[in-house]
């Protein structure tokens, strides 16, 4: 269970240091050299976060799946 937190946790911090990066990148306080190498970052977090939200998708509609069989 402490993986699934620990999962889930990441994400949330991902979550949190894309909206910093993007409050960053927004208030034009950064070098043009930092703003590059911050939004890779962000596109980096952006990938990683849509991988996750794509594996929950798929877990969430085996379960429908498998409730909809239970329930025939």
């Amino acid at each position: 269970m402490s993986k699934v937190r620990k999962k889930e946790k990441n994400f949330e911090e991902s979550l949190l240091r894309l909206q910093e990066i993007s409050e960053l990148l927004e208030s034009e306080e950064v070098s043009l050299e930092d703003s590059i190498k911050i939004y890779e970052e962000g596109i980096t977090l952006s990938k990683y976060c849509y991988s996750i939200l794509e594996k929950a998708e798929l877990k969430v509609e085996e379960l429908n799946i498998d409730l909809q069989n239970d329930l025939k």
